[in-house]
């Protein structure tokens, strides 16, 4: 799924997705942005928009599993 077919889902949807608000979603993009813009970037653009790179760090994050946690679940059995 794309970030624009994301951005269609209601607001509870993409609260279960991303874990945050469209707003709080939309500050980090706008900051991302702005730091792209001044950063001199030799070489090749990136083919992703800031908007897709959020999105898919936020959830690279919100699904990551550390070995904390599965060491936890282990030892609890």
């Amino acid at each position: 799924m794309k970030f624009a077919e994301k951005n269609r889902l209601c607001r509870k949807k993409f609260r279960r997705l991303t874990g945050m608000s469209r707003r709080t979603y939309y500050t980090i993009v706008n900051v991302i942005s702005e730091y792209e813009k001044k950063k001199n970037k030799p070489g090749r653009p990136c083919t992703l928009s800031p908007e897709e790179q959020v999105l898919i760090t936020i959830q690279y994050w919100r699904e990551y599993r550390t070995y904390s946690s599965l060491r936890l679940s282990v030892v609890q059995f």
